[in-house]
């Protein structure tokens, strides 16, 4: 009988174990499933291009963290495939709006239809050039459903106010009334890539942009041996002509690299 009580406790003591070791490894996996941002990823994904946007979606992965970038001033939504890709391996779902003549300043939407579209994805806003600018908007209009911004030599929009008949609105001197679009009293989490070979903004135009930007919050960067429309993919414009095939590649790993190192740094912060 003692030998019977005696095995019966080993076995009862061997059943505990074997509960507890279950029960932590199916936290891991929860933990593990739940945290697809706080390691390095390979996902595949999905290129879906629609009349009003070019998404990279990831595939069979529940992702809840997405940007919307918006595209500089006549580049088309392509020339950032290489950041699309690289997002959406990373279990980022990218969304890239569509404009008409690829102007995201002269065609914002008052509404980002992206937000209805994905209720469950909580979205950081981007944008180069004149796009960077129509994130900043978006941001400052949004700022409950954006987690962060993301801005590539961005050129700060304002726009003229309109009065409830649709003309001009003047200030009591006379003056027409601008509306400047601006986060610099938003504390929302900022990154900022610059390039050494700008020859498409003037330094009053990367002072204005930055001044529209709140400092404590925003993590500025500048790459070297960089331009500015090598943020696209082909480069085909006149400032990229300075620097090298290899320049160019080394410009748009650094761009990916520091957008997902602020990107998953961010979204770590936000759990």
């Amino acid at each position: 009988m003692g030998k019977k009580r005696l095995l019966n406790s080993i076995l009862r003591i061997a059943s505990c174990i074997v509960c507890v070791i279950a029960a932590l490894s199916f936290c891991a996996c929860n933990k593990k499933t739940d945290s697809i941002y706080e390691r390095d990823n390979n996902f595949e994904y999905t290129v879906i291009d629609s009349d009003d946007s070019l998404v990279y979606e990831p595939k069979d992965v529940n992702y809840t963290y997405g940007i919307i970038f918006y595209v500089g001033m006549f580049i088309t939504p392509s020339e950032y495939d290489y950041l699309g890709e690289a997002l959406a391996k990373q279990g980022y779902l990218v969304v890239i709006p569509k404009f008409e003549m690829n102007n995201a300043d002269r065609g914002y939407l008052e509404t980002e239809p992206t937000f209805a579209k994905y209720p469950n994805v909580k979205f950081f806003v981007g944008g180069h050039d004149f796009g960077g600018g129509a994130a900043i908007r978006r941001a400052q209009e949004n700022t409950q459903s954006v987690a962060g911004t993301v801005l590539f030599a961005p050129v700060g929009i304002s726009k003229q106010v309109l009065d409830e008949n649709g003309k001009l609105k003047y200030d009591e001197d006379g003056n027409v009334v601008w509306n400047r679009y601006s986060i610099a009293n938003l504390s929302l989490p900022t990154l900022l890539l610059e390039t050494d070979c700008d020859s498409l903004r003037t330094e009053a135009m990367k002072t204005d942009a930055k001044s529209r930007l709140n400092a404590s919050t925003t993590e500025e960067h500048m790459l070297e041996n960089s331009c500015h429309f090598a943020f696209m993919s082909s480069a085909a414009q006149s400032d990229a002509i300075s620097i090298s095939d290899d320049e160019i590649a080394a410009q748009h790993q650094n761009t990916v690299s520091l957008t997902l190192a602020f990107m998953r740094k961010t979204v770590l912060k936000q759990k």
